[in-house]
């Protein structure tokens, strides 16, 4: 029987307009024939009804006689290969069972979904070509996208082939909404039998301790058969303690001998599980962390080796602890970095830090409130390859000199190596992109009197920019340089070199240089390139080389040499991400604008808390020049012409950060190493810079779903892929402090911060969640109250794991319910799965477009009714003649 239904039926309220157009009718009709008339009107209100049923959504709702399913197999780490190819099995048996109407497609989820196979209707498949990052499972995001791919008129099902163990999404949720699309989901489980699996839970520590004191502690071991293990703790890398265990199934928990704290900072302790049997080692360790408070520590990096004993000695004689190692001792990740009260960088490059640490070091200040203080030199700030990185945004100056100044117009040539290594990616970027990225990072630093040039180079140069231009169009000039790509071969160095000094020679700059990037293992076309670069630099044009190598690479000499003889930098990295760094660099050290080397007295710009009791100052002998950011404290200034920052400080994030422009040493400082002042200008500056310390009278912790208990579970309604951050505020007299306006921010592994909403859920309780999808180590850091409750606290969790190894069993339960929720089945049988439903379904197609073209058809024949008039006499005699003209022809 065929239906009908509106997708829009307020739209049928607009036939009530048809009442007054028939009143009218009998009036604008009255000068045609009855027949006519009623024709005229017939035809109006047939047209206008069609356009209200197309404005309604008109569907035709009609029985449909085949079935579509989409399997959707699970394909994450946790599915056993048996497991895996049953499922593929219980496929493939499905198939005989579907008749002519039916079809079949197949979805593959892991940490996301895929489309195997489309629905058709003889489904084959042998394997599953999709890899669907199976570290997580989301159940929620197949189901979605198997209801997508079904076919719309047939009767629709899902099948779900997985062992349940969800972690992301929520499956059950997505149950609902397709049962209210009539799409019922069976589930198949994939039970997994006992194999002897060995989980490190979760390692029980106090999140905050002081020196002195004895932690115990202790390593939750999940299992599902008995067996014999050893479990190791590690603090900080190194062996702390190993014991023997006999693990029973289930929960087992270790507990590791008294460890006496030593050492103050941040602390990782790591418990690692050695068991006969075990089925997969990548869940067999557990992370914990521990605060130990004591003395405020200062990191100091000097990049001028020995130089360091001047502010070292300093420091440490105004009681401050002071480590400090060279740009190898940065530490590599945050947890260790955080250990520290103040971070000290005196002129180290931005090429000795990677990416990683750029970014640790701004989350450290902004997110967990460590101190920051950059001080100057040949190899800092912009000279140092720090232009628009992510320290620079922690500091308060930046490295775009705004100002206009009276500066040598230069010209700088860049030829870039498009050999076919360059076609290779690092960390999925090509090589050759990153240095078109240096090209543009030189370009950004230059001004509207430079010009430059850029040209790719492999047998021959290949123009990026139309010969050597003014940089004024420069995004027209960055679409082109962009666009690069790798080629083949190697680099033809002399071709380049050539090319470069035909375009700048002649030029009317000022300054030239030139700046070559090529291949420390690919350089061809050595011949004669030394001998043009000594010509060139007698022509007053400096050439500066890049190698992407190493030392050993047969052409580093070759480049090196070219470097010394072009009377330019020679700079040999393996990472080509470094490329910008040290093309910006160049560019700034080429136009000489930011390098001030000259005797001035800095002068006092504002009374900032740094300079209290400071009122007459040394000479310094240099600095770099920067700009202050909006919301600086600019306390020192070289002149009053440029007001070129020398001291700047202000608030970033929890943190505070200093830059002090020129240096602390016997180079541009030598005046300030002999001058009295000395001892109180840095310990102010640095003890203004360091974290602060009070504590609060409240305890933070965290819960991760992976590491928590079934109690710690079920209390906070944790979720899997989620942790909560948990606040206890009481006073010392026991009793809880309630209103308090606690902010919180959490600092993921890959640096990444998200501010933290704490609310007061119980009696001094303030909690907040946060989501844990990346392995590594959060950061919690949380602050605020009034008065003696204000204070700050640092906690960590750490994410050793997915958590999709962490689950020894399967879980039916779970698949049960997205059943019932959508009024599925539980499979036992392949046969079952193209089984008839109980109750017919029906599925709408739309008929809206078939009436308004049937409106759109009829309109001419309307206008034709009512406009066009022939008497009858009138066309028998047009037929007549009509006949006769034939005739006569």
């Amino acid at each position: 029987m065929l239906r009908v239904q509106f997708t829009h039926p307020w739209a049928l309220l607009c036939l009530a307009a048809l009442v007054p157009v028939v009143w009218l009718a009998r009036h604008s009709l009255a000068g045609l024939g009855t027949r006519r008339a009623r024709l005229a009107l017939a035809l109006r209100l047939f047209i206008l009804i069609a356009l209200v049923l197309a404005l309604a959504g008109l569907q035709l709702v009609r029985r449909v006689r085949g079935t579509s399913v989409v399997y959707l197999l699970d394909r994450s780490d946790s599915i056993p290969d048996q497991d895996r190819r049953d499922a593929l099995d219980f496929v493939r048996k499905a198939g005989p069972s579907m008749r002519p109407d039916d079809t079949a497609g197949v979805v593959a989820v892991g940490r996301y979904a895929l489309v195997e196979r489309a629905p058709v209707a003889k489904l084959a498949i042998e394997r599953v070509e999709s890899a669907p990052d199976g570290t997580f499972t989301d159940l929620s995001a197949g189901i979605r996208l198997a209801v997508a791919t079904l076919a719309p008129d047939a009767q629709r099902r899902v099948v779900v082939l997985s062992d349940g163990n969800e972690n992301l999404g929520d499956a059950v949720g997505e149950a609902r909404l397709a049962k209210a699309l009539d799409i019922p989901i069976d589930v198949v489980p994939l039970a997994r039998g006992l194999r002897g699996e060995v989980v490190a839970e979760r390692l029980v520590l106090p999140g905050e301790a002081r020196v002195g004191e004895t932690i115990e502690p202790r390593a939750v071991v999940a299992t599902d058969q008995p067996g014999h293990a050893r479990v190791r703790l590690l603090e900080d890398n190194r062996l702390a303690a190993e014991i023997p265990a006999e693990l029973t199934p289930g929960k087992n928990v270790v507990a590791f001998p008294p460890l006496g704290l030593e050492r103050d900072g941040f602390h990782t302790y790591t418990a690692e599980v050695a068991a006969a049997g075990d089925h997969d080692g990548r869940n067999n360790r557990a992370v914990g962390f521990c605060f130990v408070r004591g003395r405020s520590r200062v990191l100091y990096v000097e990049g001028d080796r020995g130089q360091e004993t001047y502010l070292r000695d300093t420091l440490e004689r105004a009681g401050i602890d002071v480590r400090a190692v060279g740009p190898q001792g940065i530490p590599a990740d945050l947890p260790a970095l955080a250990a520290y009260d103040s971070l000290i960088l005196s002129n180290i490059s931005a090429l000795d830090l990677s990416d990683a640490q750029m970014v640790m070091i701004r989350s450290a200040v902004r997110d967990l409130g460590m101190g920051f203080v950059m001080i100057g030199g040949d190899e800092s700030f912009g000279v140092g390859g720090y232009y628009k990185t992510p320290v620079e945004e922690a500091l308060p100056v930046d490295m775009d000199i705004r100002k206009q100044r009276n500066l040598p117009s230069v010209g700088v040539a860049i030829v870039i190596d498009k050999s076919g290594s360059m076609a290779m990616t690092e960390a999925g970027v090509e090589k050759i992109r990153l240095a078109g990225e240096g090209a543009v990072a030189a370009l950004s630093v230059l001004s509207a009197k430079d010009k430059i040039a850029v040209m790719a180079v492999d047998s021959v140069p290949k123009m990026l920019t139309k010969g050597l231009v003014p940089c004024t169009d420069k995004q027209a000039m960055i679409d082109e340089i962009t666009s690069l790509r790798g080629g083949g071969g190697g680099i033809y160095c002399h071709a380049g070199l050539a090319k470069a000094d035909e375009l700048i020679r002649n030029s009317d700059m000022r300054l030239k240089h030139v700046i070559l990037f090529a291949d420390a293992a690919d350089s061809e076309e050595q011949e004669g390139c030394r001998e043009l670069v000594a010509d060139m630099f007698a022509h007053r044009i400096t050439t500066t080389v890049v190698g992407l190598g190493h030392e050993t690479d047969c052409d580093a000499k070759f480049l090196k040499d070219v470097a010394r003889l072009g009377h330019g930098r020679f700079y040999l990295t393996a990472r080509a991400s470094n490329l910008p760094r040290i093309f910006t660099r160049e560019a700034i050290l080429a136009s000489r604008s930011q390098l001030i080397e000259k005797p001035f007295t800095p002068l006092l710009q504002s009374d900032v808390e740094i300079l209290r009791g400071i009122a007459t100052l040394p000479r310094l002998r240099g600095y770099v020049a920067t700009t202050a950011k909006p919301r600086a404290e600019v306390g020192l200034i070289a002149d009053t012409r440029f007001k070129d920052p020398i001291l700047a400080a202000w608030q970033y994030g929890l943190g505070r950060s200093v830059a002090f422009t020129s240096d602390c040493k016997a180079r541009w400082g030598v005046d300030w190493v002999a001058w009295s002042g000395y001892p109180k200008f840095w310990s102010q500056l640095v003890r203004w810079t360091m974290r602060r310390v009070q504590r609060g009278d409240f305890e933070t912790r965290v819960v991760a779903r992976l590491q928590a208990d079934a109690d710690e579970v079920a209390a906070y309604h944790l979720k899997r892929g989620e942790a909560r951050v948990i606040v206890d505020a009481v006073d010392q007299q026991g009793r809880f402090v309630n209103f308090l306006e606690l902010h919180g921010t959490t600092v993921a592994p890959d640096g990444t911060a998200l501010d933290l909403k704490l609310r007061q859920t119980a009696p001094g309780r303030y909690e907040a969640t946060f989501a844990t999808e990346q392995v590594g180590v959060y950061l919690v850091n949380v602050g605020g109250g009034s008065g003696q409750d204000a204070g700050s606290q640092t906690v960590g969790v750490g994410m050793a794991y997915p958590p999709e190894y962490g689950d020894i069993h399967s879980h039916e339960g779970l698949l049960q319910r997205v059943a019932e929720t959508s009024g599925g089945r539980v499979l036992e049988k392949p046969e079952d799965v193209f089984a008839p439903r109980a109750r017919t379904s029906r599925a709408p197609s739309d008929v809206w477009a078939l009436l308004l073209a049937l409106a759109l058809a009829l309109f001419p024949l309307d206008v034709a009714v009512r406009r066009v008039v022939l008497a009858p006499g009138r066309l028998r005699a047009l037929i007549f003649a009509r006949r006769r003209s034939e005739a006569a022809e």
